[in-house]
Order: C-alpha cells, then sequence, then structure tokens
C-alpha cells in the first residue's frame, strides 16, 4: 500500500461489518454504519473516517475553485462522524435548500448537454466545408452568395452535402434549377442533421462579409480568428435550400440582445467551435470579416 492507503489498511481486520441506508427524502439522507468488534475498533474506526472526511472535503474544495458544482459542496458541509459503542458511522445530513440547489444543477446539466451536442453539429458541417474545399480548391460561399443576391439558386448547404454523409440526399438535387423549381423544391422538407433546429434555440447560418472568402487564402486574418458559421436566434421560415445568409451587423446584434447564462455559438474557419457572450461584442466584432487587419 502506498502511503495515502496504508494509514487504512488495518480496516480489513477492525470491520465485522458494514450497513448502507439511503432514503433522499428524509432528514438524514445517508448513513453508513461501520461496526468494529469491540469499542476500541470502534473508536479507530471512527479516527479513520473522520480522516477519509477530511481528504473527501480537501478535494470537494479544492475542485470548488474550478466550477465544480455548488451543490455538491453544500452535501459535503452537511456530512458528520460519530461512534455508538463499537459502531462508527457517518450520516450525510439534507442541506438546506438542497432541492433547490439540486435543480440549478440539473438545469445547468441539461444545458451543457444540448450545447455539446450543437457544438458536435457545427464540427460537422466545418468538417464538410473543409472536404469539399480539399475537392473542389475552395468554398460553396461564392456561389451562395451570388445566388442568395439573385434571389435563386441553392445554399451553401447543398453543395456540402457530399461530405456529410448525405450523398443519396444530394444526388437528388439538379444543381442547375433554383431552390424553389420543381425538381429542388419537395427536397427542402428532407431535413438532414446541418438543418434542424439546434438545441440551444437557432439555426447554423453562414456569416457573410463584406470580402466573401473564395478559399482559405483569403482569409488573411487567419482561420483560427475569423468566424464562419454562427448560431442565428433570429426565426426564419426560410427552407435550408434556399441560399440565405447572416451579416456581420446581425450577429452583433444578437450578441448584444444574449441574456445572462445565454451563449451564441459559432464556428471558425479552421474548423474550432467556441462560445461567445455578450461580453464578447468587441473581440467577435473584429472576427467577423476574414481580411480587415482586425
Amino acid at each position: 500500500a502506498d502511503f495515502m492507503t496504508k494509514p487504512y489498511v488495518s480496516l480489513i481486520k477492525e470491520v465485522s461489518s458494514l450497513a448502507i441506508s439511503s432514503d433522499p427524502t428524509a432528514e438524514v439522507m445517508l448513513r453508513i454504519n461501520v461496526n468494529g468488534h469491540d469499542e476500541k475498533e470502534g473508536a479507530s474506526i471512527k479516527l479513520k473516517l473522520d480522516a477519509l472526511v477530511g481528504l473527501g472535503k480537501g478535494v470537494i474544495d479544492a475542485a470548488s475553485q474550478e466550477g465544480f458544482p455548488g451543490v455538491v459542496t453544500t452535501l459535503i458541509e452537511g456530512i458528520r462522524t460519530g461512534v455508538e459503542g463499537s459502531q462508527a458511522y457517518v450520516e450525510l445530513k439534507k442541506p438546506a435548500g438542497f432541492e433547490k440547489e439540486l435543480a440549478k444543477m440539473m438545469e445547468q446539466t441539461v444545458v451543457t448537454a444540448k450545447q455539446t451536442s450543437d457544438m458536435n453539429t457545427f464540427k460537422q458541417a466545418m468538417i464538410g466545408l473543409h472536404n469539399y474545399h480539399d475537392v473542389n480548391r475552395g468554398f460553396p460561399f461564392k456561389k451562395h452568395a451570388q445566388s442568395e443576391d439573385a434571389k435563386s439558386g441553392l445554399s451553401w448547404m447543398v453543395y456540402i452535402l457530399p461530405y456529410v454523409e448525405e450523398a443519396v440526399l444530394f444526388n437528388q438535387f439538379d444543381l442547375e434549377q433554383s431552390f424553389n423549381q420543381p425538381k429542388n423544391a419537395p427536397l427542402a422538407q428532407q431535413e438532414m442533421v446541418l438543418s434542424k433546429p439546434l438545441n440551444t434555440g437557432g439555426r447554423i447560418s453562414w456569416v457573410r462579409a463584406s470580402n466573401v472568402p473564395q478559399a482559405f487564402r483569403d482569409i488573411t486574418d487567419g482561420t483560427s480568428r475569423t468566424i464562419c458559421l454562427i448560431q442565428n436566434r433570429k426565426e426564419s421560415m426560410s427552407p435550408w435550400t434556399q441560399p440565405t445568409s447572416v451579416a456581420p451587423a446581425e450577429v452583433l446584434r444578437q450578441l448584444r440582445a444574449l441574456k445572462e447564462g445565454e451563449v451564441m455559438l459559432a464556428s471558425l474557419y479552421d474548423g474550432s467551435v467556441q462560445r461567445f457572450t455578450s461580453a464578447d461584442v468587441e473581440r467577435v466584432e473584429s472576427m467577423l470579416e476574414p481580411g480587415d487587419g482586425k
């Protein structure tokens, strides 16, 4: 045994039985009874339990400095040890406001899970764009922008379908026809992962800068410092096959409107995904144009 566990090895001989009872609705939520063979062993076991609880509290205290869930810290504070004859015990009392703390933690956990899922969707979109770029030596954004201005054509999402495992759907499109033409219009009803509403609200939108980058070489500010796709929270009834985009000014407007705790997800041209809050307006503003030197 190493020096940390060696003091507890004797528990193997001292403990005659162990009983655990739990009732999350009771005042004492958890009790662990550790029986020794006599009162001397009971007292010795209690000292070891004190040390273990102290060690646990130290670990939690250190972790809480790094954003550890507050509800865990609250629970740890409710632990106490004792001894009754040959029986030592550890009790976990329900702390005041525990239900509220637990509900808050669960809500944060759900939000984090949704954000993680949405971030994976953004990453998938960027993988598709990168693979499209490798094959076609450029992005589909020039065609998208020209189509958007003409209120016709097809969106960038259509062009990257073969690169996000949607080749069957892609092959049903007539690339010579517009999104609203007879053959292409019904295909907008076939949602794929990139076109679905995000779990945390809004949809993925391409940020149309004043100078549309045709390829990586046009992003002179750096691919790790230029935003490509953002979480567009503005409601839109446009089909995903229609060429639409979000202007830098609209990105900043939505960013400023975020409430406390809300974030805007964004993919950079290097493929990374970041979270931005309303405090990041100035930083985001410098990341919307691919070659303005900011």
